[in-house]
């Protein structure tokens, strides 16, 4: 794929898709067709492109755009670059997310990278279980969410469930890699510490139910062939297999109508 020119208005388009709720079909479609990818196949109409694909639901097309910009990675512009490496995470390739955001800080003449990187760097860090990295995130940015990370880990470390989380993680995400289009973390403190974690993917609901089943069957053995109870993640920690138009736009507008 050649950087070149991008198509007409394919930064605005993009940043219009931000505002959008996925539930938005006929907009998305109609921006994608404007973009003309792959008949225009510079970096910024790639990813505006990409996010339509992932909005829709459209995981397959959404990964095989991917793989065609990550080969092209290092000639994106600082900004594409940094919205590239969100959708990996978004698609659950968290390795390459991972490392992609690391060369941007090694190579950037920005420091601290932007809030929307260090977001993606930590959602990465969260959904491979790695919360030392997290925490290293955390501390780098000065960020609110350090102390619900060091709770959510204490609480880990009170059940026993420290050395597995990133097990569980992987279990997770082997159930969805293929379906996957975007997903979110949150860590609830109020009432005590819930670590809640959501899967968009297009599917019915009797598919997705269906999902769900099969990540507490493959957690169930899991915690089985390491002496525990068969669901000795919950109430800490709960996986939701959501449809991708129930997904909020990315920047909320509260002063929308």
């Amino acid at each position: 794929m050649a950087v070149g020119t991008p198509a007409p208005d394919a930064i605005d388009l993009y940043n219009k898709l931000l505002h959008l709720p996925f539930s938005a079909t006929t907009e998305i479609k109609q921006i994608a067709w404007r973009l003309r990818w792959p008949r225009q196949r510079d970096g910024a109409t790639a990813v505006a492109y990409l996010q339509t694909q992932i909005m829709l639901g459209q995981a397959a097309k959404a990964r095989e755009v991917a793989d065609s910009l990550w080969d092209q990675r290092y000639t994106l512009p600082f900004e594409v670059a940094g919205s590239f490496a969100a959708q990996l995470g978004m698609l659950g390739c968290y390795d390459r997310a991972s490392d992609f955001i690391k060369a941007l800080g090694d190579k950037g003449e920005i420091k601290p990278l932007p809030v929307t990187i260090g977001a993606s760097a930590l959602n990465a860090s969260l959904w491979r279980g790695d919360l030392d990295k997290a925490e290293a995130i955390i501390r780098s940015s000065q960020s609110k969410e350090q102390g619900r990370i060091a709770s959510f880990r204490e609480e880990l470390n009170q059940v026993g469930l420290a050395p597995h989380f990133a097990v569980h993680q992987k279990i997770v995400h082997n159930a969805v890699a293929d379906i996957q289009c975007t997903q979110s973390i949150f860590i609830n403190t109020e009432e005590g510490v819930e670590f809640r974690q959501s899967i968009f993917v297009k599917g019915t609901r009797e598919e997705r139910r269906r999902i769900e089943d099969r990540i507490d069957d493959a957690l169930a053995e899991y915690w089985r062939s390491v002496r525990l109870e068969e669901a000795a993640h919950i109430p800490l920690i709960t996986t939701s297999v959501l449809d991708i138009a129930s997904h909020w736009p990315q920047i909320y507008d509260r002063n929308a109508a």
